[in-house]
């Protein structure tokens, strides 16, 4: 199977995720025009690793509620992403912590 178009790729991204309604936003998230979707556990291990993707479509994809995340671990990742990985050093632990929950979750086939 070949790779997607750019487009198809978006559009399948938009697809696959779901656009975060009420609940908390992870702020402060610096600059404006981000917007904020969930995505279930296989999903957001496919896209969470689509970085450029991600940035381009100015898109924070969070974990849905399956793998119960703090505010503070929310803001952490999502900052890893709106910044490329620049992480101030007070999140360091939050985004470790949030790493940590998201591989053993997966790891056991959730």
């Amino acid at each position: 199977m070949g790779k997607l178009s750019q487009r198809a790729g978006d559009r399948l991204l938009l697809l696959t995720t779901h656009r975060a309604v009420g609940g908390r936003w992870p702020a402060p998230i610096p600059g404006e025009g981000w917007r904020l979707r969930r995505a279930g556990p296989r999903w957001f291990a496919v896209w969470s690793s689509d970085c450029e993707r991600l940035r381009r479509l100015r898109v924070l994809l969070l974990p849905a509620a399956w793998l119960g995340l703090s505010a503070q671990q929310e803001l952490a990742l999502a900052l890893g992403q709106s910044r490329a990985g620049d992480c101030p050093a007070a999140l360091a632990d939050p985004l470790l912590t949030a790493r940590g929950k998201l591989r053993r979750r997966l790891s056991r086939g959730f």
